[in-house]
């Protein structure tokens, strides 16, 4: 029993803080603590390791696994050429091109859809190639 009450005494220093109504999460973290103890037993009883705590093995075992990891999405960016041509030069709105039926083709206007408004509109810029309203997004877009 004395290694059993050691890990609980010592994973109950550095637990894993699960909150959750399933029972599985719980479980599945206890027996993560579990695991990452025992390899620090094993680690103190090699020769050739230095001494040291458990809270520094859980930090350098915690850099090592998230490594390089960067949770923020890459974000591509519009070239710098595409945004100042649309200030500098006269664009003019153009009707979408006919579906097969002969109907005009509806589209999400751009300046709308960044405002969070689902917006349909048969209009668009062949220059930039991007579909806008004519009033008052067509502006906008161009002078913004």
């Amino acid at each position: 029993m004395g290694g059993v009450d050691r890990n609980d005494q010592m994973r109950s220093y550095y637990a894993i803080p699960v909150s959750g109504k399933k029972w599985w999460t719980r479980i599945f973290f206890d027996l993560i603590d579990r695991a990452i103890y025992n390899s620090f037993v094993l680690e103190q009883e090699s020769p050739n390791q230095n001494k040291r705590s458990l809270k520094d093995f859980r930090l350098e075992l915690a850099k090592k696994l998230v490594g390089d990891f960067c949770s923020r999405r890459k974000r591509c960016r519009v070239s710098e050429e595409g945004q100042l041509g649309r200030h500098v030069e006269k664009h003019f709105p153009d009707f979408l091109p006919l579906n097969d039926k002969g109907r005009r083709k509806e589209r999400t206007c751009k300046v709308c859809a960044d405002k969070g408004i689902s917006k349909k509109t048969s209009y668009f810029c062949p220059d930039c190639n991007v579909v806008l309203c004519v009033a008052p997004c067509f502006r906008k877009f161009h002078t913004a």
